[in-house]
């Protein structure tokens, strides 16, 4: 869909009529635009898709890549990382102001990796951090205007120091030559190892709102500490004592109950969208819908045991950062529970 019209800093450069462009000025199409900033508007006679560049050097679109080497990106457009392609902005009152970024990042991070077109300023946790430089990812005439570095952070302490829980992430950028305000090319990167997350909805955790894999949940439980059963269920919360707990019992006792036949199940209750069970490292199945529910009758024993539960969810939540009509919503992921032990 075309522009009825595009001003330039007031001034009408083209018109398009059923179509097709009819010339509003001598040279249509070729815009002389003065150092700074030139204000830009667009008209179209009704809602649709559309796209708008400014190019320096139209020739130049079909060179993909940061260095402009033809580099091809996958699912890019012709002009994605085109050092030709003049930025635009919505808010031309931040022209070289710094941005500022505020999040949370996911449970367990150990680096960040940072693609800026500005030395970055990170605190972590509440914690200033040092930033590293891993890569120039421009070379050449275009790097002193248009460059842009790799950077990263090494967090593992802080996280540490953390709890290994998800934490504050402020990032400030500062304004970089030849761009409008600061530029972070692309999305900011964590690196995670092991880390300490509650069961629930991913989608209500910020730092994993819009993620799409796998997380594997691992507790450790004594059989002493398990809530058997009461007088009116049969399951009961990991974890979680008080009603359902009817006393320990000694190891003789959990050695003859496990083997007196009962079948024992664990159910995860609600899950996004499989999960594979294992238990003291065997598996015990996958299940891909409801119930989530698994016989583990022989791979439980007196003492301590490990669960484990390895969860995907499907790609929804990471196109939801592509605004569309259709997922407007966050899909519930991960293991969300509650995790009982049933003794049938």
């Amino acid at each position: 869909m075309k522009a009825n019209r595009i001003c330039v800093n007031g001034e009408i450069v083209d018109v398009c009529v059923n179509g097709e462009i009819a010339d509003a000025q001598q040279d249509a199409g070729t815009i002389t635009l003065p150092a700074g900033i030139s204000r830009i508007v667009l008209e179209y006679a009704s809602a649709g898709r559309t796209w708008f560049v400014l190019d320096r050097n139209p020739e130049s679109t079909s060179k993909r890549g940061a260095d402009g080497d033809g580099k091809n990106y996958p699912l890019a457009s012709g002009w994605y990382r085109n050092t030709t392609i003049l930025p635009l902005m919505d808010s031309p009152e931040a022209w070289k102001k710094p941005c500022q970024f505020r999040t949370v990042t996911p449970p367990g991070t150990e680096r960040i990796l940072i693609h800026a077109a500005g030395l970055p300023q990170v605190w972590f946790a509440g914690e200033k951090v040092e930033v590293r430089v891993e890569g120039e990812t421009q070379t050449g005439a275009d790097a002193e205007t248009h460059g842009s570095y790799v950077y990263s952070c090494d967090v593992s302490a802080n996280t540490e120091r953390n709890g290994r829980k998800e934490a504050e992430l402020q990032i400030v950028i500062p304004a970089a030559n030849g761009r409008f305000g600061a530029d972070c090319l692309e999305s900011i990167e964590y690196q995670c190892k092991t880390g300490l997350i509650q069961t629930g909805d991913w989608g209500e955790t910020e730092g994993l709102g819009v993620y799409s894999g796998g997380i594997r949940y691992r507790k450790r439980i004594d059989w002493k500490e398990i809530c058997t059963k009461t007088e009116t269920e049969s399951g009961a919360e990991i974890g979680k004592k008080g009603s359902a707990e009817i006393g320990r019992k000694t190891d003789a006792e959990i050695r003859k109950e496990i083997g007196s036949g009962k079948r024992i199940l664990c159910d995860l209750g609600e899950v996004g969208c499989s999960a594979e069970l294992l238990v003291n490292g065997v598996n015990a199945g996958v299940r891909l819908s409801a119930p989530y529910r698994f016989d583990i009758t022989g791979l439980v024993h007196a003492g301590e045991n490990c669960l484990e539960v390895e969860v995907f969810n499907s790609l929804y939540n990471h196109y939801r950062t592509v605004p569309n009509y259709y997922n407007d919503r966050v899909q519930k992921s991960g293991l969300i529970g509650p995790v009982r032990l049933i003794f049938d």
